[in-house]
């Protein structure tokens, strides 16, 4: 177990993939045996370490993944004091408030990852079969621990043909393989270098399956203009009818009743008409001295520094339309920023 869980302790590579850091505080777990010490960072400590009570340590870990996770949703932690005994009185009887736009699903799984009482508290097993966890779910994390343990064994015959070719380095594959198996630490060198280069081929691997999924969801998107569409009543000339069955925007009964998949999007919906809400678009960037390239009536671009963002326009249902933002260049986090900058400007402008 870890007993030091907290989100800094987790790091994210070039690729986004997570690496645990900090095990200073961490210990094997052996059946029967029980630990006692009381360790880790108080914000992020589960009821029975500060009890001083003994605990066998994945429970402990649980615990601190759902603070983690409330953090990570909510923006603050759920047990916070200036006071470390008020701290610890809060922890231990389970005092916090769940905000209200957390989705049903995380409201249902947050509160099973911080029970007070460990024997009551969600297993790993059973968060991983959690609709949460489950909900577009890479398809790297979908093996059970089992058979990732079961892969660990297994040598990858490439990457031992990468270690025998690095520089400086006269080894036959016998060589390699006997460094990479033994427990003497003889030739650890070998074997770091082994699971650095394995390690970086999994990432690729795992960055192949993500665009793959990616690319299947955007094929899966329906056009944002329906060929040969017709202006809606009111609104700009040659505006796109949009398939809202198909697209299952959040409110659209349609998706359900025709079993299709649910789709969200990151945008603000007005019931104002096309011309007016595109209107308002070109006065908001005005008013952020944004840079854009308008690619059609009801489709733009918006550039930032290092960032470029389409704007699109779509009608979800009668008389409601989307303002759609898509991601072309940069990183989420600047993206987010831009969306909800415009957001805000959008809607202080429609209460002037």
């Amino acid at each position: 177990m870890h007993r030091d869980l907290k989100p800094e302790n987790l790091l994210l590579d070039s690729e986004n993939n997570i690496k645990i850091a900090d095990f200073g505080l961490s210990n094997v777990m052996r059946d029967g045996e029980f630990l006692r010490t009381s360790c880790g960072s108080p914000n992020y400590a589960a009821p029975e370490v500060i009890s001083g009570s003994l605990y066998a340590g994945p429970e402990v870990d649980v615990g601190r993944c759902g603070v983690i996770l409330y953090a990570l949703l909510c923006g603050s932690l759920p047990f916070d004091d200036e006071s470390i005994p008020n701290l610890f009185k809060k922890i231990k009887s389970g005092m916090y408030s769940l905000p209200s736009h957390l989705s049903q699903l995380a409201r249902d799984l947050i509160p099973r990852m911080l029970v007070v009482d460990p024997m009551k508290r969600i297993t790993i097993g059973e968060i991983r079969q959690h609709q949460w966890f489950l909900h577009k779910l890479p398809l790297y994390l979908r093996r059970p621990p089992h058979e990732m343990q079961q892969l660990q064994h297994i040598l990858d015959a490439e990457t031992i043909d990468e270690v025998c070719a690095l520089p400086s380095q006269l080894l036959q594959r016998d060589d390699v393989i006997l460094a990479i198996q033994a427990k003497d630490g003889a030739r650890d060198d070998l074997r770091v270098a082994y699971e650095l280069i394995l390690d970086s081929k999994r990432t690729r691997l795992r960055a192949a399956e993500v665009a793959m999924a990616q690319h299947a969801a955007a094929d899966g998107t329906p056009p944002a203009f329906s060929p040969g569409s017709q202006s809606p009543a009111g609104g700009g000339a040659g505006f796109p009818n949009f398939d809202a069955a198909a697209a299952a925007a959040p409110q659209a009964s349609a998706a359900s009743s025709s079993g299709r998949r649910r789709r969200w999007y990151l945008g603000i919906q007005s019931k104002k008409d096309p011309a007016h809400v595109m209107t308002e678009v070109y006065k908001a960037l005005a008013e952020l001295n944004c840079e854009w390239d308008t690619v059609d009536s009801y489709r733009l671009t918006v550039r930032g520094p290092s960032i470029e963002v389409m704007l699109t326009l779509y009608k979800v249902q009668s008389s409601i339309f989307l303002l759609d933002f898509l991601l072309l260049v940069g990183d989420p986090y600047s993206f987010m920023t831009l969306c909800a900058t415009i957001i805000r400007e959008l809607k202080a402008l429609s209460k002037k």
